[in-house]
C-alpha cells in the first residue's frame, strides 16, 4: 500500500502513468496486492474510474459522522457506490 502522502501528492498532480505504473509493478512484477492510502477518498475513486483504474484496494475516512470525509460525505458515498475498486 502507498501512504497517504504520496498517493494525494500524485493525485494533486493529475499523474495517471504514475497510479497505472505503480498498480502495473506491484501486481505483476512483485505478485501483491496494489493498493492505495488517501484523505481525499472521494476524489482518488473519480479519478480512478475516470482513468480506468483497478488497484486491488484503496483505504481511506469513511464514517458515519462523515469527519474527513472529502470531498464532501454525501459526493464520497456517491463516489463509493460508483467505484469498481
Amino acid at each position: 500500500m502507498l501512504d497517504a502522502w504520496f498517493t494525494d501528492l500524485a493525485l494533486a498532480a493529475q499523474n495517471r502513468k504514475f497510479f497505472e505504473s505503480f498498480t502495473r509493478h506491484v501486481q505483476r512484477g512483485l505478485g501483491v496486492q496494489a493498493g492505495f492510502d488517501t484523505r481525499n477518498l472521494g476524489t482518488l475513486l473519480a479519478r480512478l474510474r475516470e482513468w480506468e483504474l483497478k488497484p486491488d484496494f484503496v483505504v481511506g475516512p469513511l464514517n458515519p459522522s462523515g469527519l474527513l470525509m472529502k470531498p464532501s460525505p454525501e459526493e464520497l458515498l456517491a463516489e463509493v457506490q460508483r467505484s469498481n475498486v
